[in-house]
Formats: structure tokens, sequence, C-alpha cells
């Protein structure tokens, strides 16, 4: 904020009269800053086991109004898979992803004054095989207990 003070003398016919006038003045800046970087929050980084399909979720970023997110199978990003711009929310789901792969992903954040840098990398690895199905329980009962035996 910045203050400014002004004075003024004004010459009357039977005489001088002075006159001082103080005038402040406030000056505010409403402009928007850069926005702040964005925290990777699921999958937790190196996670494993993860299924073919997930969301990608981070905490949302100061003074952010979109974001760009970033999948690559390696750690220096000159393979992706997925550069996602204009996201509007902190999560996004991610689609078709080959099994017994590790990926690596981040995401920075944007507004009209500038773009953070991209948040700390994270990796997580799809499942090696696709889960089966859980077997069938036969529920048997013998006097007070009851028997579980896969079939």
């Amino acid at each position: 904020m910045k203050l400014f003070t002004a004075s003024k003398s004004i010459n009357q016919a039977f005489g001088l009269l002075t006159m001082s006038l103080a005038l402040t003045l406030a000056l505010f800046s409403t402009a928007l800053a850069q926005p702040a970087t964005p925290v990777l929050l699921a999958p937790a980084d190196s996670a494993i086991g993860q299924p073919q399909n997930l969301s990608l979720s981070w905490k949302a970023a100061a003074e952010a109004s979109m974001y760009t997110v970033q999948v690559s199978t390696n750690e220096n990003f000159n393979n992706l898979i997925l550069n996602q711009a204009e996201v509007a929310d902190t999560v996004l789901l991610v689609s078709n992803l080959e099994l017994n792969t590790s990926y690596y992903w981040r995401v920075r954040s944007t507004n009209a004054q500038g773009t953070s840098n991209f948040s700390a990398q994270q990796m997580f690895t799809v499942w090696e095989t696709t889960p089966n199905s859980p077997a069938i329980v036969n529920l048997g009962t013998a006097g007070n207990f009851v028997l579980l035996a896969k079939t």
C-alpha cells in the first residue's frame, strides 16, 4: 500500500490565506499471484498392484485455476502416454493402462498470471495380471460350528 500527501496554497485579495489540504490515497494491488505447485496424493509413490483404470488425485494448489497432468513410462517424461492440459478438477481418471507396467506421473498448476513448476514425480505399477474372481465358498454347519471349505 502506498500513501500520498498533498498541500496547496491559495492567495486572497485582502491578504494571504494559506490553506493546507491533506489527501491520503491508498493503492492496493489485486493482481493474481502465480499458482503454487500441486502436491500429489494418490496413488502413493511406489504403489504396486494398481488397477488398469485408476484415478490420479492431488491437493488443490493455491491460486490455481487449471492443471496439466503428465503420465509417462519413464522418469524423464520423454515417453508420455498422457499430457492432459486444462484439467479443472484435482482428480483425473486414467484408463487402459498396460499390465505389469510402471508409470510416472506429475502435475503443474496454471492461472492467468503463469504456471507453476511440476510437482515432485511419483511412480506406481499396474497389476502383473488381472485378478481372478474370488472362489466360491461353501458354507456348511456341523453342530454349533460353521465350516468353511474351498471347492
